[in-house]
């Protein structure tokens, strides 16, 4: 994949998180589908096609923080019952946009990083270790936004409905 592909992807990626804090929505198992889906682009990137040390090493370190970041800022996404559907509901909003912003300070920091210390690292690897900021980002929250909702549900796992019923807007 060239450097040009991958930016594009990670564009795409962040613009449709972004879209989605905006939009209150219905807690869903499914919600769970997209981090998988990412984790499997970045495995088979990493596993078809391994960089240097330094670009494995990049990639793996960011979407671990992703992950931390993710679970951490899981706590500004608002979650309700909605007292009328008795659904559960989230909605991330300007707070989490935030952290979403925080990721792209944290890819410029990275091309500085290892610029400054002359490490081996394609552009596209930083590139792909935005992604897996991302997509680790997401599957954090999605973890615990998907937790929280079970308490809400008194954890009744079959509660939390597959997909989607219904979408409201605020």
């Amino acid at each position: 994949m060239t450097s040009l592909q991958t930016a594009l992807i990670a564009l795409l990626v962040y613009c449709y998180m972004i879209y989605r804090q905006f939009v209150t929505r219905q807690v869903a198992w499914r919600d769970l589908l997209l981090p998988l889906i990412g984790v499997g682009y970045l495995t088979y990137v990493y596993l078809g096609h391994p960089g240097s040390s330094a670009d494995v090493v990049m990639v793996i370190g960011a979407t671990l923080f992703g992950v931390g970041t993710g679970l951490a800022s899981a706590t500004v996404v608002t979650i309700w019952r909605d007292g009328s559907t008795n659904l559960v509901m989230q909605r991330g909003g300007w707070k989490y946009l935030l952290v979403l912003l925080g990721l792209v300070v944290m890819r410029i920091a990275l091309r500085i990083a290892a610029d400054t210390l002359k490490l081996d690292v394609r552009a596209a690897a930083l590139n792909d270790a935005f992604i897996g900021m991302a997509v680790g980002n997401y599957a954090g929250r999605a973890a615990l936004v998907s937790l929280r909702a079970l308490v809400l549900l008194g954890w009744d796992i079959g509660a939390l409905p597959a997909r989607r019923d219904v979408r409201a807007s605020r």
